[in-house]
């Protein structure tokens, strides 16, 4: 029950930053729970608390890490693995080469948006473009999706484009050119 109270509020202060909040993020997006925790949001809550909570999330939003500092030693950060949109952060994620990088990925959206995603690709424009390789299971798709776009992520790759992977499995990527659009149609995956 902690975890699931707790998903949205975590979400909202690890993806963006919160204004007025003295709040230190790491590039990888990275919070201290202690700092976390003095924030007024989370003033009910423990920083271990907050910890088990972003540990236990189940749609695997977070991620959490010991790091040892110097002068405090073992300290616990969590971060929200993608839709960061704070100035310089990109998040946890894993950047692929190569053949590392799937041939094919799908992103999810809109039928109103069709006719600017084929006319200037998909773009990043608050956060990074979210996708997923066909042959894995990345968590919830949204319930109200009805347009599919499938990329040849791999190739837009190799043309320059940095794709990373979250832990729970998301492709995150900068924007893809619309050459690299293979197929676009009705969406056909269930939402779960």
């Amino acid at each position: 029950r902690l975890a699931e109270n707790l998903s949205r509020p975590l979400s909202k202060w690890l993806r963006h930053r919160q204004k007025g909040a003295r709040l230190r993020m790491s590039r990888e997006g990275f919070v201290n729970v202690c700092d976390l925790a003095r924030c007024e949001a989370f003033m009910p809550y423990s920083p271990a608390e907050l910890a088990v909570a972003a540990e236990c999330n189940a749609e695997g939003r977070f991620v959490t890490r010991v790091r040892n500092c110097p002068r405090e030693g073992p300290v616990i950060e969590v971060a929200a693995w993608g839709g960061h949109t704070a100035p310089d952060v990109i998040g946890p994620a894993q950047e692929l080469k190569g053949d590392a990088v799937p041939m094919y990925a799908i992103h999810g959206t809109y039928r109103e948006t069709l006719p600017a995603i084929q006319r200037d690709g998909l773009r990043a424009l608050n956060r990074d473009v979210h996708l997923q390789d066909p042959t894995k299971r990345a968590g919830k798709w949204r319930s109200n999706l009805n347009t599919m776009v499938v990329v040849c992520l791999r190739d837009a790759a190799r043309e320059g484009v940095t794709v990373r992977r979250t832990g729970n499995d998301v492709l995150l990527s900068d924007n893809i050119p619309p050459h690299h659009i293979i197929w676009t149609g009705k969406w056909c995956l269930p939402p779960e």
